[in-house]
């Protein structure tokens, strides 16, 4: 019971996140708009904010999709670097899998030049 409580307070205590960290967090795990806005909607009080953000995080140049795009990226990068280190180091089906996640992005990518789609 006590360690449930010492949870509760230190849940408590950790910094609460803004809405940029938190749509950049949701980029790290590659969620897509409408997770992230209901996400935010106990953080942003009007239906009118949270139809602007998710309109914002698909234009460029803005605060929330710039937050997104690098949470995207940053988490590519770190999925690339946990694979590449499964194959590295020898795991069953670790090279398998980062064949796998290369040919994803490179399809998305080729899907996103040609036709403006992407997984996001």
């Amino acid at each position: 019971m006590k360690d449930k409580e010492d949870k509760d307070q230190s849940a408590d205590q950790s910094p609460e996140l803004t809405p940029l960290e938190i749509i950049r967090k949701c980029g790290r795990q590659q969620l897509p708009p409408d997770r992230i806005i209901l996400i935010l909607c106990e953080r942003l009080s009007h239906p009118a904010e949270l139809i602007q953000v998710k309109a914002n995080i698909s234009i460029p140049g803005t605060p929330e999709h710039t937050a997104y795009a690098s949470g995207w990226a940053q988490g590519e990068m770190e999925l690339g670097d946990a694979l590449l280190s499964n194959a590295i180091g020898a795991e069953k089906d670790g090279y398998k899998s980062l064949s796998q996640e290369r040919t994803r992005q490179s399809v998305n990518r080729i899907l996103e030049k040609n036709f403006g789609l992407s997984d996001s």
